[in-house]
């Protein structure tokens, strides 16, 4: 009879000690609640605007906060499918951080776009005048600054190895690169004044 009163008070700190660990569950494990992703402006890559609409496709989530500082996670609010949201001031690529909590934990997600100088509005390639013959292409091309033509332009397939500049015309026969798929053209037009705007067109190529 002594020994079992002797291990009564084993058994119980066993007991404690197993409700404990079973609340000290990994965080990594708790937070498998929240899955998913954002994505800004359905996945665009690019932006005249500011104002971007980001969709949260995130599961489990109670409270949200965005950001561009992935650090700082303050002022939570009620957890919606989409938010409004204005990126910060100046041009260039703009990395968006989501965080979603709920009782357990929270995560963070990011998405990216580029925001473009509203003024590049004033450049335009036409599309429409591309002429496939596997794998040549031909460019109608019009680029005006403030109604002022450029001076000479160059292009390129990967926006790497770009092509010698030269004068300026308002066609341009281009070999594309290998392969069938969807196709892209950068362009590069310098201006009298130095400056010097990239552009480019997006096609598929059936016969490439």
């Amino acid at each position: 009879m002594k020994f079992s009163k002797a291990i009564f008070p084993i058994v119980f700190l066993f007991i404690v000690l197993m409700f404990i660990l079973g609340c000290l569950e990994p965080d990594d494990e708790r937070c498998d609640s929240i899955t998913g992703k954002i994505t800004i402006n359905e996945g665009a890559e690019s932006t005249f605007s500011r104002e971007v609409e980001i969709h949260s496709d995130i599961s489990s989530a109670g409270e949200m906060y965005f950001g561009e500082d992935s650090w700082i996670r303050d002022d939570y609010e009620p957890f919606s499918r989409t938010k409004i949201y204005t990126l910060s001031e100046g041009f260039g690529v703009k990395t968006v951080y989501g965080n979603f909590y709920n009782t357990k934990c929270d995560k963070q997600y990011q998405d990216s776009i580029i925001l473009l100088d509203p003024d590049a509005r004033k450049f335009s390639v036409n599309r429409n005048s591309v002429i496939l013959n596997a794998p040549n292409a031909t460019f109608s091309i019009e680029v005006r600054k403030d109604e002022i033509e450029a001076e000479a332009m160059r292009f390129s397939n990967d926006k790497t190895n770009w092509s010698e500049w030269e004068t300026y015309s308002e066609t341009k026969d281009w070999i594309l690169s290998e392969g069938y798929g969807h196709k892209h053209v950068y362009a590069e037009f310098r201006f009298t004044d130095g400056e010097i705007i990239r552009t480019g067109c997006g096609f598929p190529c059936d016969r490439c």
